[in-house]
């Protein structure tokens, strides 16, 4: 029976790190669907980068390369304020916390990732 506990564990680490981003998984865990993988890397400079919360982190993270998408149409939600990116049929593709961002930040974002 102690043979099979380390095997289930390997397993279970293995298909948390297929959840991806905005998983359910990853959500209780407080990762929001629009974190980058540069955000780990940071991370893993704190706490070590062989920490269990910065594996975590790097199976719920997006490399910046496959989020440079385009959206068709934006919407600023009240408190917390949370920028919700949407394609052209209107499904919500990616949502963003920006309570911290400037004004000009989220200008200078809606700009480069709106289609024109």
């Amino acid at each position: 029976m102690a043979v099979g506990a380390p095997i289930w564990l390997v397993l279970s680490s293995a298909a948390a790190s297929t959840d991806g981003p905005g998983s359910e998984r990853c959500r209780s865990l407080g990762f929001g669907p629009s974190l980058l993988c540069t955000s780990c890397t940071k991370l893993g400079e704190h706490v070590g980068k062989d920490s269990t919360l910065v594996e975590e982190c790097a199976g719920c993270c997006t490399d910046e390369a496959q989020r440079a998408s385009h959206f068709a149409k934006a919407v600023l939600d009240g408190a917390p304020p949370t920028l919700y990116m949407q394609d052209a049929d209107g499904r919500t593709v990616d949502e963003l916390s920006v309570g911290g961002w400037k004004t000009e930040y989220i200008d200078e974002y809606l700009h480069e990732k709106l289609n024109a």
